[in-house]
């Protein structure tokens, strides 16, 4: 099934490729390249950085600068562009757990640049406690 969704965003599903689309499918928190090749030994770091910039480009993850500013990578909604609007929901970072989470339900307002702007990206993180960590 997994090959299915690859197939249909042009990407040839090789085996590490449908790895990191089910460790992307199991844990809704964004990864870090780090994180990805901890949980997926042995495969090779270049590998996963390739594929992840490949997701990415192809609209499968996008990516979140979490409180650190280490770049970590999150599935995109399955009605996802890719564009710029797309994107604009809040990101969580839980200061207990370390997970960074899509708040996809949370919209960014909308922000009026002036004349000749052409905003491209937009990243909000609110860090806290998760609703995991807090208990509530």
């Amino acid at each position: 099934m997994l090959d299915i969704e690859l197939v249909k965003k042009e990407i040839r599903p090789t085996a590490v490729r449908l790895r990191v689309l089910e460790q992307f499918q199991s844990d809704p928190a964004a990864v870090s390249l780090n994180e990805l090749e901890e949980r997926l030994q042995p495969v090779d770091r270049t590998t996963l950085f390739r594929t992840l910039k490949m997701f990415e480009k192809k609209g499968v993850v996008h990516a979140v600068h979490d409180e650190n500013g280490i770049i970590k990578y999150a599935l995109c909604a399955d009605s996802c562009r890719c564009s710029y609007s797309d994107h604009l929901h809040v990101h969580f970072s839980c200061k207990r757990c370390k997970k960074t989470t899509c708040l996809h339900d949370v919209q960014i307002p909308e922000v009026m640049l002036p004349q000749g702007y052409v905003p491209q990206d937009a990243n909000v993180v609110i860090k806290g406690v998760c609703n995991l960590c807090s208990g509530l």
